[in-house]
């Protein structure tokens, strides 16, 4: 019998679709070390999964082949957290898929001399504040001076819950699928602050409603709890009619109207 998809990995693997957008997401929020040293050509998707089949409900992944501004092929590996609080055994299980990839790549390169770098990257939207290591020799219990001879690797983590909405990302359509994301499993609190829910231009003639921008922002906070609220029937690119949900779309209304009675005086 198929799984049935989860509505976060729908969503996610969703955003990470689009090579530009997973690129802008991956050089605002990867460390400057490693974001300065890609190269402008955008990250390419590795089709496939790599998370434990009794952990897909609770996380999504990406993989994406990218070059260095030096010529060097690399991966970048983008894990998505969907439970509410970390899950302290996160470095274990980094260390399986980055070495379940090294497994998969091996057999396409046999012949290989040197191995790619492989850089992990957690998005978490949980409710919980983020405050275990990140680092994955911190998880280990060994004597001090074995530190240099044991394996080790830094994972940077994007907690979108610590981020104010405005500045989930620069780049206005994203943000708005990161504001989805991390208002998906807080509740009914509400998306805030003026403008992040608006992906065009709010208020513009011409400007395009949040609502039919990015319909699957709206299906995915109705599919999870953040929109529970919501009523089961509705489809894909149904209005948002929750103004607490989707503050935006009602805002876009009000301005236009108010635009439209400005030009008519």
């Amino acid at each position: 019998m198929s799984k049935i998809p989860q509505p976060h990995d729908r969503f996610v693997k969703e955003l990470l679709s689009h090579p530009e957008r997973a690129g802008t997401l991956l050089r605002e929020r990867l460390p400057d070390e490693v974001a300065r040293f890609l190269s402008d050509k955008p990250p390419e998707p590795v089709p496939g999964s790599f998370v434990d089949e009794t952990l897909e409900e609770h996380r999504s992944d990406r993989l994406f082949k990218v070059e260095t501004i030096h010529g060097r092929p690399a991966f970048l590996y983008v894990l998505i957290e969907h439970k509410s609080s970390p899950d302290e055994q996160i470095g274990l299980q980094l260390l399986r898929y980055m070495v379940e990839i090294l497994k998969r790549w091996e057999k396409s390169n046999p012949n290989w001399k040197r191995l790619p770098a492989i850089v992990p990257f957690v998005v978490y939207h949980g409710a919980r504040e983020w405050k275990i290591p990140t680092e994955f020799g911190r998880f280990i219990d060994a004597e001090e001076a074995w530190g240099s001879y044991l394996l080790n690797f830094r994972f940077p983590v994007l907690d979108l819950g610590e981020i104010p909405d405005n500045r989930l990302s620069d780049n206005p359509r994203l943000r708005v699928w990161l504001l989805a994301m991390k208002y998906a499993t807080r509740g009914n609190r509400q998306i805030g602050g003026k403008g992040v829910i608006d992906p065009g231009a709010p208020g513009r003639p011409g400007g395009s409603p949040p609502h039919r921008c990015l319909p699957d922002t709206d299906l995915h906070l109705r599919r999870t709890n953040a929109a529970r609220n919501y009523s089961s029937g509705k489809t894909r690119g149904d209005r948002c009619n929750d103004v607490s949900i989707c503050p935006g779309y009602y805002r876009w209304k009000a301005e236009m109207a108010g635009n439209g009675s400005a030009r008519k005086s």
